[in-house]
């Protein structure tokens, strides 16, 4: 735990001393040169994500780990909203985006 919260204190000071977006991979960079352990970074890139992340002492399966044990799943099959998709093709790589369909009579107030 003690490489993550140096990194997570490093990253932070480094953000606010080098707030321009040009330093941004530098910031992580020189944040966590020092992380040797796997969970410690599995918990940084958690907190990249979310700020409020709580540190899990334990390493967490990766999206590699499912994808070699073949247990991916529909990640949207439990989730209650409906998705739109937009899918275009650019020489061998395909972008897509996907957004919620969102309800116009809900959002007028």
């Amino acid at each position: 735990m003690d490489e993550y919260l140096k990194a997570v204190e490093i990253y932070e000071r480094l953000c606010m001393e080098r707030s321009d977006h040009t330093f941004w991979s530098s910031n992580l960079e020189e944040s966590t040169v020092h992380i040797k352990q796997a969970v410690a970074w599995q918990n940084f890139y958690c907190y990249l994500n979310d700020n409020k992340h709580k540190y899990v002492n334990e390493l967490q399966p990766s999206l590699g780990d499912a994808i070699d044990t073949n247990t991916v799943g529909d990640p949207y099959a439990s989730d209650p909203h409906e998705y739109d998709y937009v899918t275009v093709q650019n020489g061998n790589v395909t972008v897509m985006k996907v957004m919620p369909r969102v309800d116009d009579e809900k959002l007028c107030v």
